[in-house]
C-alpha cells in the first residue's frame, strides 16, 4: 500500500493494527507543537478499555482522526470546551431533557459536527445531570434526551457516513481528484445540514413540549451546512498535508464483546427505538410494526454473513447518500398515497413510517450481498452528482412528486 492509500484508509478506518513508526516527510508538522502522547492515548486506550461494553468510543473517536493527526494533544481542548457548554446547558434547563438556549444548542451542534467525540463529551454532563435531578422519569424525557444526543453527537455523524471525506486522495488523475474534492465540499454539507435541519422539527414530539428550537429549523440548517462545509475543507486539508502522520497513527485493537453484554446493548437499542417512535405516534399499531421491523434488522445482518456474492444485486442496491435519496423520495410518495385516505395527518405520517421501515429492511437485506461495484467512469460520476442535486431539490421543496 502506498502512503497515499494509507492516508485515505487511515481517515476512514475505525480499527486497524498499530502501524510501525515512519519518518515523516509532511510539509506541516503541527502535531509536534504540543506533543501527541495524551491524544494518542485517548484515541487508542479508551476504545480498548470500553470496547468490551460498547463500540461507541471506537466509532466516535475514529471521527476525530483528522484532528488528532493534525493537532496532536491540542485536539483535546475541543472536548474540554464541549464539556463546559454541556454543563452550562444542563444548568440552563435545570436537568429537564429539553433543548437549552438557541446559542448553547447551536454551539454544541457545531462542535459535534467538527468532532463527534467532542459532541459526545458535551452531551454526557447534560445526560448525567438529567438523571441526577430525577428528570429522566418519563418516556418523553427519554425521547428528549435521545433527540439531543442525535443533534449534538450521533446525527452530526450522518454526513460523514454518507460521504466520508478523503476518498479523492486515491484518484489517479488531477481532474478526478478535483471532482472528488468539489463533491466533498458540496455533498457533505448538503446531506448533513439538511438532515439535522429536518431532525430538529421532531423535537416537540420527542420532548412532548413546544420547544423554541423547533421554530429555528432554517437557522439550524444554515449553521449545520456551514459547519459541515468547514469540516469537509479541514478534512481535505489534513489528508493532503499530513499523509505520513495519518499513515503512522496508532489505532485501537478492540476485542469482541461478551455475548451477554452484546444482547443487553441490543435490547437497550430496541427500547430507545421504541421510545423514539412512541413519542411521535403513541400506543398505536404503527408503533408496534415499526419496532418489529427494527428488531428483525439485527438477524438479517447476522444472516447476511452467509449470503452469496451477487454483483448485479450489489450494483443495483443504493448505498450511502443514494440510500437517503431513495428513502426521501419514497417517503413523499407514500405520504401522497396515504393522505387522501386518512384524515388525521399524524396517523398518515405513522403509516408512512411503517412503509419506510419496510423499505429500509429491504435495503438492509440487499446490502448483505457482496460484489463488485460499477466501473468508475465519468458517466457514473455525473449520475451520482445529479442524484445529490435531485435530493437537495426534493428536500427543499423545489421539486415535488405528483
Amino acid at each position: 500500500m502506498t502512503q497515499e492509500e494509507g492516508s485515505a484508509v487511515a481517515i476512514e478506518t475505525e480499527t486497524q493494527a498499530p502501524a510501525a513508526p515512519i519518518v515523516s516527510q509532511d510539509r506541516v508538522k503541527s502535531w509536534t507543537w504540543f506533543g501527541t502522547g495524551a491524544a494518542d492515548w485517548v484515541g487508542v486506550r479508551i476504545p480498548e478499555i470500553l470496547g468490551k461494553v460498547t463500540f461507541i468510543p471506537k466509532r466516535t473517536l475514529s471521527d476525530s482522526t483528522y484532528l488528532r493527526a493534525s493537532l496532536g494533544d491540542l485536539w483535546l481542548a475541543l472536548p474540554m470546551v464541549a464539556f463546559v457548554f454541556g454543563v452550562m446547558s444542563a444548568h440552563t434547563t435545570g436537568g429537564v431533557a429539553i433543548p437549552p438556549t438557541t446559542t448553547q444548542f447551536l454551539i454544541l451542534m457545531v462542535i459535534g459536527i467538527i468532532d463527534a467525540f467532542s459532541g459526545l463529551i458535551g452531551f454526557l454532563p447534560f445526560f448525567v445531570w438529567t438523571i441526577l435531578t430525577g428528570h429522566l422519569d418519563s418516556l418523553h424525557a427519554i425521547g428528549g434526551t435521545f433527540g439531543l444526543a442525535i443533534m449534538w453527537w450521533a446525527g452530526a455523524q450522518t454526513g460523514h457516513y454518507f460521504r466520508p471525506v478523503g476518498r479523492w486522495d486515491n484518484e489517479p488523475s488531477a481532474w478526478q481528484r478535483a471532482w472528488r474534492i468539489g463533491g466533498d465540499m458540496i455533498i457533505l454539507p448538503a446531506i448533513g445540514g439538511l438532515v439535522l435541519g429536518s431532525l430538529v422539527l421532531v423535537m416537540p414530539w420527542m420532548t412532548g413540549l413546544q420547544v423554541p428550537i423547533a421554530n429555528q429549523s432554517n437557522l439550524v440548517k444554515i449553521v449545520a451546512i456551514s459547519a459541515f462545509f468547514v469540516r469537509a475543507v479541514a478534512g481535505a486539508v489534513v489528508i493532503y498535508n499530513y499523509r505520513d502522520r495519518l499513515a503512522s497513527l496508532p489505532w485501537p485493537v478492540v476485542e469482541p464483546r461478551n455475548k451477554i453484554v452484546d444482547a443487553v446493548i441490543k435490547l437497550l437499542g430496541v427500547f430507545v427505538a421504541f421510545v423514539a417512535i412512541w413519542c411521535m405516534f403513541g400506543w398505536t399499531l404503527p408503533t408496534l410494526l415499526i419496532v418489529i421491523v427494527y428488531i428483525v434488522m439485527g438477524p438479517i445482518v447476522l444472516l447476511g454473513q452467509k449470503f452469496p456474492e451477487s454483483t448485479w444485486i450489489y450494483r443495483l442496491t443504493p448505498r450511502r447518500a443514494n440510500q437517503l435519496i431513495v428513502i426521501i423520495l419514497v417517503a413523499e410518495l407514500i405520504l401522497r398515497l396515504v393522505s387522501p385516505h386518512i384524515a388525521d395527518q399524524q396517523t398518515a405520517l405513522a403509516w408512512t413510517f411503517v412503509g419506510l421501515g419496510a423499505l429500509v429492511l429491504v435495503l438492509i437485506t440487499l446490502m448483505q450481498f457482496k460484489g463488485r461495484d460499477w466501473p468508475e467512469t465519468w458517466v457514473f460520476r455525473v449520475l451520482g452528482a445529479a442524484s445529490i442535486v435531485l435530493f437537495v431539490l426534493v428536500v427543499q421543496g423545489f421539486v415535488t412528486l405528483s
